[in-house]
């Protein structure tokens, strides 16, 4: 067995000792306390070694929401910008979506923006997503109006928005699913998303139909509320799609959005 899955299985061992004494009665915090302390200073010793396997290990473990603890931040962070070594800066930026990790967001950004793999983009990409953090903003609304960057990283980062459930997210959502404006999978994708945001992205949707040129009668939406209030949205982005394929995805057919 090679030692960073020993290492892993110790911090495991660990944890369920702890589990085991409060069952027998040895409760006392500070005994767990003390185990959860072996368990991280192990991870932070792994991840100042001089074999990958053993820094993408230690980071994995302090990703975990029982031993993500500050102390860690700083370590991972140079793991992420400056580790040569691509699956252990993946794991790096993954394990910075703990919430333990406050400021975690702006290095997860500088990965996202920086950061020469793809894949170590996405693992960050996919932190974000866990965190919901709104700084991160700014951000999605550069990535999505870069065409250096692929249809499926604009993608991720549309899935990403759709996690937010913010009105600036559904703002963003609604400029992606633009079909003048926007490659056909992020538009599709966006409108995916849009469709899943329930009830309360109506008026940010209807906003944003309306200065397209749109008309909606707002009798229409007034009775699509009064019989099922979560399908709203499905259905309008169910007509807008309609307008759009009519249109050939070229300039859209403006007018009465249901007739």
């Amino acid at each position: 067995m090679n030692r960073p899955i020993r290492i892993s299985l110790l911090i495991v061992l660990m944890f369920g000792m702890a589990a085991c004494n409060l069952q027998n009665g040895e409760s006392s915090s500070s005994r767990q306390g003390a185990d959860r302390e072996a368990a991280l200073h192990a991870c932070l010793r792994m991840l100042e070694s001089a074999n990958p396997s053993e820094r993408q290990a230690g980071a994995r473990e302090l990703g975990r929401p029982d031993l993500a603890d500050p102390v860690a931040f700083q370590p991972l962070c140079r793991l992420l910008h400056d580790d040569s070594v691509v699956m252990v800066r993946r794991h790096a930026a993954f394990a910075l979506r703990a919430a333990a990790y406050v400021e975690a967001t702006d290095e997860l950004v500088q990965c996202i923006l920086f950061d020469q793999d793809q894949n170590v983009r996405l693992d960050a990409m996919h932190a974000l997503r866990v965190r919901r953090d709104p700084a991160a903003m700014a951000m999605f609304e550069g990535l999505l109006a870069n065409r250096r960057e692929t249809p499926a990283f604009r993608e991720e980062v549309v899935e990403t928005l759709g996690a937010y459930r913010t009105r600036d997210a559904m703002n963003l959502l609604c400029r992606a699913a633009a079909f003048e404006h926007s490659v056909g999978p992020v538009r599709e994708q966006a409108l995916d998303q849009l469709a899943e945001q329930g009830c309360e992205a109506v008026p940010y949707f209807l906003d944003y139909l309306q200065g397209e040129g749109f008309v909606i009668a707002s009798s229409v939406v007034d009775e699509m509320r009064r019989d099922d209030p979560d399908s709203v949205m499905p259905q309008l982005v169910r007509a807008y799609r309609q307008k759009a394929r009519a249109a050939g995805y070229g300039v859209a057919q403006r007018g009465q959005l249901f007739p």
